[in-house]
């Protein structure tokens, strides 16, 4: 028996026998290679991670050193109730906040999944791309269609807007990168193609803080840096074992961190693409995010786990846990007191960043939650998901005793 193995299923050193057994009977049931078949380039990872937390279960659930029994799928203990997102209270749960959200608007107007949504930093409209092939201008008074902006042959993945609100910079399943003229709706330029930039999907793109640089990652598995006003590529970064899924810049505008199925997140300087630092995840991460104030940064993914980690130091990482699938989606609040999180089974969960507690469930449908984004105020939060809908939520009160 070790910290190790409480670390392993994701509990503190301590916890009591039910802890243990619910922990494992989550973390078992998401882990079993029966699930991964049809993606067998996780598979093994997926039957080294289920060997490992039945290891650490009979560690701590015998405290002896020497594992006997392995159990099945069909073995995983029932408990009386497990830690799953049916079981988070819907009431906010914080004594010193107590928020009340509520749904105001669904809209249904894209033809496919809608894989993220970008506000636009003055806070006047925001902006969705879907597997249908198109991005969406919306109001954000009263989320009324702009316009429609066409122009990839494949899915687009994800968005940014420049920091001045002018640009919008889109990637997709064609390989490419376009930058939008957002005032009249044409595209400026773009970036790759049949001969040059990504040779495979390109998954996510942000921009610098000064909007002069923007980095995409892909499929390829490599990081690009171009010059948004040339469209030239200045560095392609190498070096990724697997496909790359998201990317994030810091708020300093120096350093971005990107993530994939390989379960490391990589910290690289914008201007120069060094890597400053790489932290080590038990699974593929599919968001990273960091904190307006740039000290902190979120990362979610297979494991159904978030952390949060403090980038000055070395500490472990704040573990969050009450999702029941896996974190798809995370955002912080304007003011970086809050964390939105979104998982594949439809669940939005607002957690209180200082101490990991949850403050309030948000659930309208069981459909994979895709992205989130917080209005510059923090009383409006978007998301997006596969069910080919947006919704809007908004912050009715905000009571602080």
């Amino acid at each position: 028996m070790s910290d190790r193995d409480y670390e392993i299923l994701g509990l503190k050193p301590g916890a009591s026998p039910d802890e243990i057994k619910q922990a494992y009977r989550k973390l078992a049931k998401i882990w079993h290679p029966n699930r991964f078949i049809d993606a067998p380039e996780y598979q093994q990872e997926a039957e080294e991670k289920f060997k490992q937390i039945n290891a650490a279960y009979e560690h701590l659930k015998t405290g002896q050193v020497n594992v006997k029994q392995s159990p099945s799928e069909d073995n995983i203990p029932d408990t009386p109730q497990s830690p799953s997102e049916d079981n988070i209270p819907d009431t906010p749960q914080s004594p010193s906040r107590k928020l009340i959200w509520q749904l105001t608007n669904i809209i249904k107007k894209h033809n496919g999944k809608v894989n993220a949504i970008a506000i636009d930093p003055k806070g006047r409209f925001f902006a969705s791309c879907s597997s249908d092939r198109t991005i969406k201008l919306w109001t954000m008074r009263s989320n009324q269609l702009i316009k429609t902006l066409k122009g990839h042959s494949g899915e687009v993945n994800d968005l940014a807007i420049s920091p001045d609100g002018k640009i919008l910079a889109s990637c997709s399943s064609d390989r490419t990168i376009k930058l939008w003229n957002l005032k009249k709706g044409n595209i400026l330029r773009t970036l790759g193609g049949m001969f040059s930039g990504h040779s495979d999907v390109v998954s996510c793109t942000t921009f610098s803080r000064d909007g002069t640089i923007i980095a995409s990652g892909s499929w390829d598995k490599t990081v690009k840096l171009w010059d948004s006003n040339t469209g030239k590529e200045i560095n392609t970064l190498k070096g990724y074992g697997k496909k790359i899924y998201t990317l994030a810049l810091n708020p300093d505008g120096k350093i971005f961190a990107s993530g994939g199925l390989e379960s490391n997140v990589r910290l690289r300087q914008i201007q120069t693409g060094k890597l400053m630092r790489s932290l080590k995840m038990n699974s593929a991460i599919l968001t990273v995010v960091f904190s307006p104030d740039g000290k902190l940064m979120a990362t979610g993914g297979y494991d159904c786990t978030i952390r949060i980690w403090t980038l000055d130091t070395q500490e472990v990482p704040l573990i969050l846990l009450g999702h029941g699938d896996r974190i798809s989606s995370l955002a912080f609040s304007p003011d970086g007191e809050i964390l939105a999180s979104g998982s594949w089974n439809g669940i939005i969960i607002l957690w209180q960043v200082k101490t990991g507690q949850k403050i309030v469930k948000l659930k309208e449908n069981s459909a994979d939650i895709l992205s989130l984004a917080f209005h510059p105020t923090g009383k409006i939060l978007i998301s997006s998901g596969a069910d080919k809908s947006i919704q809007v939520w908004q912050n009715l009160k905000k009571i602080i005793p």
